[in-house]
């Protein structure tokens, strides 16, 4: 069968994507339009550390499987901690990072699949999420009503945009050279 969709990585700006769907089309990509980025992967378990008299997956009680774990910053912003199959942990970005603004230019080169990431968020902001995507996708909502949603969503902590930003001046900055 081969290949028929692929996510961009979370290294290309908006721009980029648009630019990226004029070449492949817009219909073989699946972009992430809200998730909080990843920031940084340890080996070491905060879950097991801190929630356990283990020493690893072997004798921990597998904490991760029963508690929600968040780092907070000096600013105050809490960061979602996540386990993976083999305990390593995922610390995310607190703010959800929202691809409102540039939807309309996607749309516009032929992207048709959008995807939606959840770290922690509550039964209620997954709901209404999905809700204000689809009332944009509709026409219902502007781009600039969908990122007012969604920064009340947040409750509290607001919305980024994250790799996405395009820098005013992202166009004319050189390119490197070919080797």
């Amino acid at each position: 069968m081969g290949l028929t969709r692929l996510t961009p990585t979370h290294d290309l700006n908006a721009q980029q994507i648009t630019e990226l769907a004029g070449l492949v089309g817009g219909q073989h990509l699946e972009v992430i339009a809200y998730g909080h980025l990843p920031v940084f992967h340890t080996e070491h378990c905060v879950f097991c550390r801190f929630l356990s008299s283990g020493t690893d997956y072997t004798n921990c009680g597998h904490p991760c499987e029963t508690h929600r774990v968040a780092l907070r910053d000096e600013r105050g912003h809490t960061h979602p901690v996540m386990a993976d199959v083999g305990c390593r942990n995922t610390v995310f970005e607190g703010r959800p990072q929202v691809a409102a603004p540039h939807l309309g230019a996607w749309l516009r080169a032929g992207i048709r699949d959008l995807r939606l990431e959840f770290v922690h968020e509550t039964p209620q902001q997954v709901t209404g999420v999905i809700e204000a995507h689809r009332a944009f996708l509709a026409g219902d909502l502007s781009a600039a009503d969908l990122q007012a949603t969604l920064d009340t969503l947040s409750a509290g902590s607001g919305v980024t945009e994250g790799s996405l930003f395009v820098p005013h001046d992202f166009g004319t900055l050189d390119a490197l050279p070919v080797l």
